[in-house]
């Protein structure tokens, strides 16, 4: 993707680096925060596309209001987006969502 965002270079420099070195097997947790109207989500949109066109498998969830959100919802509703992968063993019933909601990490994390 070669869409580049007015004022985000040295942002989009880092996500390419990280992107690159999880390709390698060195994973990371990027945060991306700031104040309302500063463009979090376009460069969220822009991180996503960017990795999906370099064929990344890509997983989001949204949480608003977390007085709404169940325990661990935001994590369900990410794996739900996982797609099949040949080799990888299938999510739980809870992580499909077949299951009237989560209770523990018990429950969110129990064996196949």
């Amino acid at each position: 993707m070669d869409v580049e965002l007015i004022g985000r270079e040295d942002e989009q420099r880092v996500i390419r680096q990280s992107l690159v070195a999880m390709r390698e097997g060195h994973g990371a947790l990027i945060l991306i925060s700031g104040e309302i109207g500063v463009g979090k989500s376009a460069l969220t949109a822009w991180l996503a596309a960017h990795a999906r066109d370099a064929g990344d498998i890509v997983l989001s969830g949204a949480s608003f209001d977390l007085s709404l959100i169940p325990p661990y919802g935001l994590w369900i509703e990410i794996a739900q987006s996982w797609p099949a992968i040949p080799d990888v063993p299938p999510l739980t019933a809870i992580l499909r969502g077949e299951h009237s909601g989560v209770i523990s990490q018990a429950d969110l994390f129990q064996p196949l």
